[in-house]
């Protein structure tokens, strides 16, 4: 069938480029998908999408094309139209009405598109305008839709009970994400299912360094959520125990200047190494390459639902059979439970330099450790399993109608 695949921005810049491995399953799969990034900006087809520029329409979030479109869609269909009007500015706050109404023109040229392109079904990642305008296409277009909601997108709250209540399959990424929807309020309709990102599996897991390395990876934004400053406090101690690290922290965001300041301070300048934002095909090939000891992702709670989901970065390594150290947040224990990864309690550097330490200095645990991981991934996060699920939701909706 053919699957209208509403972004942000995907497939260009990076913000989305997590997205890649499924719209890649999904393809291989034999769906006919239409990509349309809500607001694509001024920058090239991300590297990784680039296969996936052809099933790409590229359009402003308005111009003229657009406003004729959806002018088209108000004569032809004015009672859906209004219908669907009523229903996004049902909110109480000013703000979200303003975002949700600069959205339908171009939520009114999906319709359009959906309807001259035979699409059977709409989806849209994020519980935020790009559902907002999924719910609008399929209104007016009288095709099912359905929604991806992740973490940030519940918190903020975009008429995510109505969204609910309204779509046909709604996916959530996480048991967290689940239970932060309903702690939002929301009421479940027994159309939500739990359907986790995916990565790819490599044919074969890596080597865990025998010795020699102590390379440790953080691939991480560099942002308050992602507890850098509590990894650069834990190599502090174990470079004060004596125990040969090398770190690198592989990302961009807003902390970089800061977290530059915080590795000079603590005196690190020769063994935490900031690599900014690495290509996604070097550091897949850094972990292949047998030089990586283990991988950590140090995440925080910053409160008001700003956590980690299930961490992409880590279930990529963890694929790869590399060990990898987590904090007990957000998700990522529905990730690392039963010995896949080590799990430490997050804003504590003693305890993540002791999860470090332990898989540098003990290679039989570091590869039990890598065992475990890469058997989680392949039974519960493979991409070709997840797609299928995928799959099964949108029939699912489809039956149902909208």
């Amino acid at each position: 069938m053919t699957v209208l695949y509403l972004t942000c921005d995907y497939p260009y810049g990076p913000h989305e480029a997590f997205l890649t491995a499924e719209v890649s399953a999904l393809r291989h799969l034999g769906l006919r998908l239409i990509l349309v990034p809500r607001t694509p900006p001024r920058l090239a087809v991300h590297q990784d999408a680039a296969r996936h520029a052809d099933c790409t329409v590229r359009r402003p979030l308005l111009d003229g094309g657009i406003a004729a479109s959806a002018a088209v869609m108000v004569l032809r269909h004015p009672w859906r139209v209004f219908r669907a009007l009523a229903l996004i500015v049902r909110s109480h706050r000013p703000s979200v009405v303003v975002r949700n109404l600069l959205v339908l023109p171009k939520a009114l040229w999906c319709a359009r598109l959906a309807q001259e392109e035979g699409v059977a079904h709409i989806h849209a990642q994020w519980a935020l305008t790009t559902a907002t305008m999924a719910m609008v296409a399929g209104e007016v277009a009288g095709i099912p839709w359905s929604f991806t909601a992740h973490r940030a997108d519940i918190v903020a709250n975009n008429l995510l009970a109505l969204k609910v209540r309204r779509a046909s399959w709604v996916r959530f990424i996480s048991q967290s994400g689940l239970a932060l929807a309903q702690g939002q309020g929301v009421r479940l309709a027994g159309n939500e299912a739990v359907v986790h990102m995916g990565v790819e599996m490599p044919c074969s897991p890596v080597s865990v360094p025998a010795s020699g390395s102590h390379l440790v990876i953080c691939p991480a934004m560099y942002l308050p959520v992602k507890g850098h400053r509590y990894l650069l406090d834990a190599v502090a101690l174990l470079v004060a125990r004596g125990v040969p690290i090398a770190v690198w922290l592989a990302g961009s965001g807003t902390d970089g200047l800061a977290l530059h300041d915080a590795v000079a301070e603590r005196g690190l300048g020769g063994i935490v190494h900031l690599k900014g934002p690495v290509p996604h095909n070097l550091l897949l090939g850094e972990y292949r390459s047998g030089r990586v000891a283990a991988v950590v992702l140090p995440s925080v709670d910053l409160g008001n639902g700003e956590h980690e989901g299930i961490p992409v970065a880590l279930m990529e390594a963890m694929a790869h059979g590399l060990p990898v150290v987590g904090t007990k947040t957000g998700g990522i224990s529905e990730l690392l439970h039963d010995g896949a990864g080590l799990l430490v309690p997050p804003m504590d550097p003693e305890a993540l330099a002791d999860g470090i330490q332990r898989l540098l200095s003990d290679r039989a645990l570091a590869l039990e450790t890598g065992r475990a991981g890469r058997c989680r991934i392949e039974e519960e996060f493979e991409i070709g399993s997840v797609a299928r699920r995928l799959c099964q939701g949108m029939e699912v909706g489809f039956g149902r109608g909208s």
